[in-house]
């Protein structure tokens, strides 16, 4: 890519780019790098988005939507434990499944 008469290569391969490519076809980069914040058209040279001050040198991290569970807090259930066994009620009775009106007369 001829820009100010020099040919432009891939910032991240360095391998050379045609005038209509928007992105390198041997490593996927971009061929003109966005600011990951704002969008707007930056240089592989800058540490810092001029638009915006986000730092383009460092990776973006989305944050995890939900912090995963620690034990112990509340919200988790872990099962009651009696006389060497776990149960799945907090009287340590089993629950039986009530039987259907078919299920009477067929078991």
């Amino acid at each position: 890519m001829k820009e100010g008469g020099l040919n432009m290569n891939c910032a991240a391969c360095q391998k050379p780019l045609q005038p209509e490519h928007r992105f390198c076809p041997y490593c996927g980069t971009p061929a003109k790098p966005v600011c990951v914040s704002c969008g707007k058209e930056t240089q592989a040279e800058w540490v810092s988005c001029p638009y915006c001050g986000t730092n383009l040198k460092k990776p973006a991290v989305n944050p995890p939507l939900t912090p995963p569970a620690q034990p112990g807090h509340p919200g988790q259930h872990y099962p009651d434990y009696h006389g060497g066994h776990y149960s799945s009620s907090s009287s340590g009775h089993r629950h039986r499944r009530k039987k259907g009106l078919l299920e009477r007369f067929f078991s």
